[in-house]
């Protein structure tokens, strides 16, 4: 009787084993058919690649978006807190014209951030890459039907 017990505890412990390594493999194959789903192109990849800009023109590149990302870090945090404002008062059912109009200078000052950003590009791009860049613009803004 015991050693047909130890037996039953062994075949339950092997499909126990079974299963969990089973469950171990399938998450594994996951995971690397996950990493290997292509990514979305990155800016540094859209310039390096896609407009195929020369080591001048990406020192310049890289320089500007550095600058870029420097000048709209504080507007942007200022926004942010303005919503999460908004957001509360909505909640607390207040009243919150007060920040719509302090949240519209933040918001007036990213966009010519941006627009100053992009307006640098002209400089350094050439009419073709422009062409290219205006176009990828167009994709992530939502505006390609234009």
């Amino acid at each position: 009787m015991f050693r047909r017990d130890q037996r039953i505890l062994l075949y339950i412990s092997l499909a126990l084993n079974g299963v969990f390594i089973f469950i171990c493999s399938s998450w594994v194959i996951y995971s690397l058919i996950s990493r290997s789903a292509p990514e979305q192109t990155t800016w540094r990849d859209f310039y390096r690649e896609e407009l195929d800009v020369s080591d001048n023109q990406w020192k310049f590149i890289k320089e500007e978006m550095q600058s870029y990302r420097t000048s709209w870090r504080n507007t942007c945090e200022e926004i942010i807190n303005y919503r999460k404002q908004i957001i509360n008062r909505l909640e607390a059912k207040e009243n919150f014209d007060d920040l719509l109009e302090k949240i519209a200078r933040p918001q007036k000052e990213m966009q010519n951030i941006v627009l100053a950003h992009i307006d640098a590009q002209r400089g350094i791009l050439t009419e073709e890459q422009e062409k290219l860049f205006f176009e990828r613009l167009r994709k992530v803004t939502g505006c390609h039907y234009h």
